[in-house]
């Protein structure tokens, strides 16, 4: 649940919105609607903690995490589709590198019986440990699924971002959200 609690904010001397309060539960969904220059994207912003209230609180659960999709973006990413989707397990990513590292030393090492092997091997183990307690081994094939799911085609997947429209590299933005899978998803 998070609870918007008297949020107040002003531009240029005129209110844009003034004390409101509001909830938002548990799998709710909620769609905000109202003229240009209302205030919607700047509300969200807020709730997103990009953008701080001239007064009141928004106040989200421990552990609690908030995605956001703007609403007009600026890809400038060379990277594929799936390069460009695996951001959204930067920790992932790093273990990666990590484990192949520490392979790689462990492959060229034949000091078994040092103390600075078995710490080699102990740090291998420890990362290899933390990539399977948060699924690391299962990134790849959610992926699959989610931009499967939003229309791509396998065969795009090694695509450069760049060579679809922008509102295919919008959807590729939508798939990293969800892969996240924020508590909060907030769409702009």
């Amino acid at each position: 649940m998070v609870s918007i609690n008297n949020l107040s904010i002003q531009f240029g001397g005129e209110s844009l919105f003034d004390h409101i309060s509001f909830i938002i539960n548990d799998k709710d969904r909620i769609g905000l609607v109202g003229k240009n220059g209302a205030g919607k994207s700047t509300l969200l912003k807020i709730i997103k903690g990009l953008q701080k209230a001239d007064e009141g609180d928004v106040i989200l659960p421990d552990g609690h995490s908030v995605g956001y999709l703007p609403q007009e973006m600026e890809s400038q990413s060379d990277r594929t589709v799936m390069q460009e989707t695996m951001n959204a397990f930067n920790e992932v990513v790093q273990l990666e590198r990590m484990i192949a590292g520490f392979e790689k030393l462990i492959s060229e090492r034949s000091d078994y019986d040092s103390e600075s092997y078995q710490k080699l091997i102990r740090k291998h183990s420890d990362a290899l440990d933390r990539y399977h307690l948060i699924g690391g081994q299962g990134v790849h094939v959610n992926i699959e699924k989610v931009l499967l799911g939003l229309g791509f085609e396998r065969e795009e997947f090694n695509r450069k971002m760049a060579t679809f429209s922008s509102g295919w590299q919008m959807r590729v933005e939508i798939a990293k959200i969800l892969l996240q899978q924020h508590d909060v998803i907030l769409l702009d």
